[in-house]
């Protein structure tokens, strides 16, 4: 792992999973991110390495952020904004597409100019 690293994570399964996800070397001065759900993830250190817990929904994504550097301001942002964003669970919403029938709307004829405009 480098200074930076992002792991992306799909949850395949009919179910959550919660729990140790992720088992990595310790290393000094690093911060984990839980980027989908905008949340700082604290490790737990077993021996050597640090141990990162948390959920994925059912049929749910994930994606973790290992960095050394202070977040930026767009990081902080995206956190903000997941957050809100994932407060709903997938699992939560339809799986089935609703298909929305469509209208003809009539619309008025417009007006034709008088006279080409000049800049032609």
């Amino acid at each position: 792992m480098g200074e930076e690293t992002v792991w992306t994570i799909i949850n395949r399964n009919e179910y959550n999973i919660t729990g140790p996800e992720m088992e990595l070397p310790v290393q000094e001065g690093m911060h984990y991110f839980d980027l989908y759900h905008g949340v700082e993830i604290i490790p737990e250190r077993r021996g050597d390495k640090a141990v990162l817990i948390f959920s994925v929904g059912a049929k749910d994504y994930g994606a973790v952020l290992a960095t050394k550097s202070p977040l930026t301001e767009n990081r902080t942002t995206l956190m903000a904004t997941m957050k809100t964003l994932t407060a709903t669970p997938l699992s939560s919403l339809p799986d089935r597409r609703t298909i929305l029938l469509q209208q003809i709307a009539d619309v008025a004829s417009t007006k034709p100019l008088p006279e080409h405009p000049r800049e032609w």
